[in-house]
C-alpha cells in the first residue's frame, strides 16, 4: 500500500491543520506544543519527538570543528 506524506513548516501556536486529521506527527528539534499535537492527531495518532542530546551531530561537528572555531568570539558580554 502507499502512504501519503505531507511535509511542511507551520506555526506551533496554531498548526494549520484540521482537528483529528493526522495519523502521525514528526517533530524534529523544535519546541513542542502538545496541546496542538493532540488537537490535530487522530484518536490513535502517533507523535515522534526528536530531541538532540550531547552526541547530536557528533560526526559532523568533528569534521568541521576546526573550520568553525573563532577564537575572537564569545557569547558572554
Amino acid at each position: 500500500h502507499s502512504l501519503t506524506v505531507n511535509w511542511f513548516v507551520g506555526d506551533l501556536a496554531h498548526i494549520p491543520i484540521q482537528d483529528a486529521s493526522m495519523d502521525m506527527i514528526l517533530d524534529i528539534f523544535s519546541p513542542a506544543n502538545y496541546q496542538e499535537f493532540q488537537r490535530v492527531l487522530q484518536k490513535n495518532g502517533l507523535l515522534i519527538k526528536v530531541i538532540p542530546n550531547s552526541q547530536h551531530l557528533q560526526e559532523i561537528r568533528g569534521i568541521v570543528a576546526d573550520k568553525l572555531t573563532n577564537t575572537n568570539y564569545s557569547n558572554h558580554k
